[in-house]
């Protein structure tokens, strides 16, 4: 049991949170300069989108979900076993738990995220939910955007170029128009729900208020 204890006090102590930041930063600024050279997509799925990644195709290193489960569990060991539970360090304690809130709900909107495009002409009906019955119908394509009308409420909308609108849980985003013929066009839609999207903000509010929280008293105590 004892060995067990120190175990935790080990994961949840600061030298070992602090080396899980600094890879948390050389990980991420590898991955940005890959995204450089070889594109987003393949960058994001390499490095933040996996649990392990392979460098020079031959070296297994643990990617983004692995240090993020890795700082998660410092993070929980440290609130548990190394912080003190006062109410003068509720700044403290708050800024961890959003960094909490951070990691799990990064996780969660990674199994529910949904992100795709969708093409259609005028008269085209694209179903996005046939459970919730969320689609629409494409009415009228030109340069700019496209009409639509919702296939659940009947609601006529305009989808353009900083134009987004919201069909059901879905937020339709304007892309280009591809044209078959001078009256003929095609619009591309990039659709996307995330129904977790409000994770970053929820972490913003509680890490600067933490931060309020524990910065104040300082500032207090050297002006008394």
């Amino acid at each position: 049991m004892k060995v067990l204890y120190r175990s935790v006090r080990v994961l949840g102590s600061l030298p070992v949170g602090i080396f899980l930041l600094a890879s948390l930063f050389v990980l991420s600024f590898w991955g940005i300069l890959f995204d450089a050279q070889m594109g987003v997509d393949l960058g994001t799925e390499r490095f933040f989108n996996s649990w392990i990644f392979f460098a020079a195709g031959i070296f297994p290193l643990p990617a983004l979900k692995t240090w993020a489960v890795l700082f998660g569990v410092n993070i929980t060991c440290s609130l548990l076993f190394r912080m003190p539970h006062t109410s003068k360090k509720w700044g403290v304690l708050l800024s961890h738990i959003a960094l909490l809130v951070l990691i799990a709900g990064s996780f969660a909107a990674s199994c529910t995220r949904e992100s795709f495009t969708a093409l259609g002409f005028a008269g085209s009906r694209i179903v996005l939910n046939e459970e919730r019955a969320d689609g629409f119908q494409i009415l009228a394509v030109d340069s700019d955007g496209c009409s639509i009308i919702s296939l659940s409420h009947g609601d006529t909308l305009r989808v353009a170029y900083n134009q987004p609108q919201n069909i059901g849980a879905y937020r339709l985003y304007f892309e280009e128009s591809l044209w078959l013929s001078a009256e003929k066009g095609i619009a591309r839609l990039h659709v996307k729900r995330d129904p977790f999207g409000f994770v970053p903000y929820l972490f913003s509010v509680l890490l600067i208020v933490g931060l309020l929280g524990t910065l104040l008293p300082l500032w207090r105590n050297r002006r008394l």
